[in-house]
C-alpha cells in the first residue's frame, strides 16, 4: 500500500505578524496529519469511535527545525 503525504496550505490565521506559523499551531497540524493518515489506511476516526475504540494522545513533544509561513504548503 502506498500512502500519499498529507499536504495543505498554511492559513493566515495560523501566523503571527511576521507571517510565521505560531508554535502552538504545529501541534494542530500534526493532529490533522494523524487523522488523514488513519483515513488513508482505512481506519476512519468516526467509524472507530462508533465501535467504542479510542486513541487518545497522552503526550506530545515537538522540536522546531524550520518555520512555515503564510501561503506555503506543508
Amino acid at each position: 500500500m502506498q500512502i500519499t503525504p498529507y499536504t495543505r496550505m498554511v492559513f493566515y490565521h495560523e501566523t503571527d505578524r511576521m507571517d510565521i506559523v505560531n508554535h502552538s499551531n504545529y501541534i494542530h497540524m500534526t493532529e490533522e496529519a494523524r487523522v488523514d493518515f488513519m483515513g488513508k489506511i482505512g481506519v476512519g476516526y468516526q467509524e472507530m469511535e462508533n465501535q467504542g475504540l479510542m486513541l487518545p494522545v497522552l503526550g506530545v513533544s515537538c522540536t522546531y527545525k524550520n518555520s512555515l509561513h503564510f501561503g506555503e504548503h506543508l
